[in-house]
């Protein structure tokens, strides 16, 4: 196939996906140069054929004038472009990057404006999918940033993926992607919920399942994305609670810059926030329906309630010091709830219930008092 690229493409990644993407690329004609950042060599993937792997961002950008960033988190996205032997401070006269790592709109705005500051132009381009979806080109990505940059990034975005939103100016493509992700918590609570009340009142779970996922329903989407599993008590697989929490965080944190109250995503968050403490955040999304068991049922599945409790024992006293005494309560490899995010969530002024919340007696046993967010199942 040939070659399309004048130069190479340097493409720079933390996790599977980017190596996914060097292969779509490779696949349509590209010239790809690889920096996998993970120091761990049991952690990395075989590259795909025909990629080149460097051990540097320097070494990636030598010859590449396009350059292609896919990190797991903001934080890395920041390192990468920012450190001193990051992309910034190696690129190639007026380069073209095109990030496709899960950032805040705030942070795709000031990349673009350091990168314009440097002739170098910026376009957003994250995307939601899985694995099969992306292998497949049928990820669903977004792109935001200056008309020229956009149009000079098209033919390689086209390589990755058949489904491109434009959405604006940079910054947008972050936005759409992080309301996309506001749309599904409210649905899949609104899902979850509809599923405990029907149990409740002795409705089978495929009863309400499969009328949810009919075509008259207007959540019949994610009914039909997550319903089975959660009939089935399948909450292994898919989007984990762990990256779905990063995302609901950069979310709420760019409500909170526009002053825009968002309650029901608050709620969804101190959900998960709770379920991570008390379960395993590597579980797939869907487990959102735990919090909804009762303590019988929920022990079922490894559900240890005393650590909700102890954890807002703690969060009650309040002070610098039962902070720190907070944080032990979560597993310390789960890096990505540093203290940072717990000073936020403890602080925020929610419109959910506060901290692991106070809105009433919640069930008996050994649960904190969550109240009407937690019903027998």
């Amino acid at each position: 196939m040939a070659n399309k690229a004048v130069s190479p493409i340097a493409l720079i990644t933390d996790y599977d996906d980017g190596l996914s993407i060097a292969a779509l690329l490779v696949n349509a004609g590209y010239q790809v140069i690889c920096h996998d950042r993970r120091k761990s060599k049991s952690k990395k993937a075989k590259p795909p054929t025909g990629v080149t792997t460097v051990t540097s961002i320097k070494d990636a950008l030598k010859s590449a004038a396009t350059v292609v960033t896919v990190v797991k988190s903001q934080q890395s996205d920041e390192d990468v472009y920012m450190m001193g032997g990051g992309v910034l401070a190696h690129a190639k006269a007026a380069s073209l990057f095109v990030d496709m790592s899960p950032i805040s709109p705030r942070m795709a705005r000031e990349m673009h404006a350091l990168a314009a500051v440097h002739d170098h132009r910026y376009v957003d381009a994250p995307y939601l999918g899985n694995v099969r979806e992306l292998q497949a080109n049928q990820a669903l990505l977004f792109a935001g940033g200056e008309p020229g940059a956009l149009k000079q990034a098209m033919p390689l975005l086209g390589a990755i993926s058949q489904n491109i939103l434009e959405t604006g100016l940079p910054g947008t493509g972050a936005a759409t992607r992080l309301a996309w992700q506001i749309a599904l918590a409210g649905s899949l609570l609104g899902l979850v919920e509809a599923i405990s009340f029907a149990a409740l009142n002795s409705v089978d779970k495929s009863t309400i399942v499969e009328l949810l996922k009919g075509q008259n329903s207007l959540i019949a989407g994610v009914a039909g994305a997550y319903g089975p599993a959660i009939e089935a008590e399948d909450f292994n697989g898919g989007l984990s609670v762990a990256a779905y929490l990063d995302d609901l965080n950069l979310a709420l944190e760019s409500a909170d810059e526009g002053s825009l109250p968002l309650p029901g995503l608050e709620t969804v968050q101190q959900l998960y926030d709770l379920l991570q403490l008390i379960s395993d955040d590597r579980r797939g999304i869907q487990s959102l329906a735990l919090a909804y068991y009762d303590d019988r049922n929920s022990e079922r599945f490894g559900l240890n309630w005393q650590l909700a409790q102890k954890a807002m024992d703690v969060y009650e006293r309040g002070g610098e010091d039962d902070e720190d005494e907070y944080d032990m309560y979560y597993d310390e490899d789960q890096s990505h709830h540093d203290h940072a995010h717990h000073q936020d969530r403890s602080t925020r002024e929610g419109y959910g219930f506060d901290g692991f919340g106070e809105m009433g007696g919640g069930p008996e046993g050994n649960r904190p008092s969550t109240g009407n967010f937690f019903s027998d199942n």
